[in-house]
């Protein structure tokens, strides 16, 4: 299942997460919190950085590397703060707990929730930028930032080698009802998954199927029979 995201660069995602984390920052000022001194939005600092690498002609490459840096850099200073923003978010949970203001505490600690999570997404986004410039490996990598739990999946077509999203298993009956299904966040073969499809299968409907058929995606790798139920 294909998901609607834009071609993966670090630096969109750079921008993307920082800007989420800022919006989140900015919310909880106005609930109340008390915000470490130093917040920016870097705006005009990151839309300069971002018109700069789109700019072709030469000397493009290291534009990018320039640009990268200076969108790495932002982030990194608007991730120092969370952590100091987050402790007085905390503090004033308490208070608002303890003046019963109960509407407003339940906003403020979702807003709390998912400043966490932004701010967890955007350290990965920096610790994989930071790796894939100096040449190393990076598993578990981040593609939106929206939903970082797609995958980059490989399908090889014309005109589009790689698609960003998860693995998705139906079990359709011989009338075609969906019976059971299944989602798979990594590009796990596909023969890997027939055993999950059949444990599905028989909760939903309490047997096995007498048949199974699949396309050729399914056939295990050199030969070997797929993995199925014991």
């Amino acid at each position: 299942m294909e998901k609607h995201v834009a071609y993966p660069t670090d630096a969109s995602l750079l921008q993307r997460g920082r800007v989420r984390v800022t919006k989140l920052v900015k919310a909880l000022g106005r609930l109340g919190v008390s915000l470490p001194s130093g917040v920016r939005s870097f705006v005009r600092v990151s839309q300069k950085a971002i018109v700069t690498m789109a700019k072709l002609g030469r000397g493009r490459k290291e534009r990018i590397a320039q640009g990268t840096k200076t969108l790495l850099s932002c982030a990194n200073r608007t991730l120092r703060r969370v952590s100091r923003t987050l402790s007085n978010a905390r503090t004033r949970l308490v208070r608002l707990k303890k003046t019963g203001g109960h509407r407003e505490h339940r906003t403020l600690r979702r807003l709390v929730e998912r400043l966490r999570e932004e701010a967890r997404v955007l350290g990965q986004v920096v610790d994989q930028t930071r790796k894939r410039w100096k040449g190393e490996a990076t598993p578990g990598r981040v593609y939106s930032v929206h939903e970082p739990h797609i995958a980059c999946i490989t399908k090889n077509k014309a005109g589009k080698k790689h698609e960003y999203g998860i693995k998705v298993s139906l079990s359709v009956d011989a009338q075609g009802f969906v019976v059971d299904h299944a989602e798979y966040a990594d590009n796990r073969h596909d023969s890997t998954t027939l055993a999950d499809a059949l444990e599905g299968w028989e909760e939903a409907t309490g047997t096995l199927p007498r048949k199974l058929t699949a396309d050729r995606g399914y056939r295990a790798k050199q030969g070997k029979a797929p993995a199925l139920l014991d």
